[in-house]
């Protein structure tokens, strides 16, 4: 299973799924409201092309007015950051 949650203010854990493109879309969902206008990926050492395009295609197709933007980080530990602006 995975879990994604958030740090800072809104601090909790906000999915909890059996994939980890179904986490990150829920967490997007959480975090992505009218106002967003762009996702930025950073993909980490363990994310495969596959899993980011399914989250960049859910993104596409639920929030079409978010540009995103892909990079690769290559950090341990995380899959994803994601940045939301």
């Amino acid at each position: 299973n995975f879990i994604d949650g958030l740090d800072g203010l809104a601090a909790g854990i906000v999915a909890i799924a059996g994939t980890l493109p179904s986490a990150s879309t829920q967490l997007l969902d959480h975090l992505i409201d009218d106002s967003r206008e762009l996702l930025t990926i950073i993909t980490g050492s363990d994310a495969t092309v596959a899993q980011t395009d399914q989250i960049s295609a859910w993104v596409s197709e639920h929030r079409p007015d978010v540009a995103i933007e892909v990079h690769a980080g290559g950090q341990p530990l995380y899959p994803y950051l994601f940045g939301v602006e």
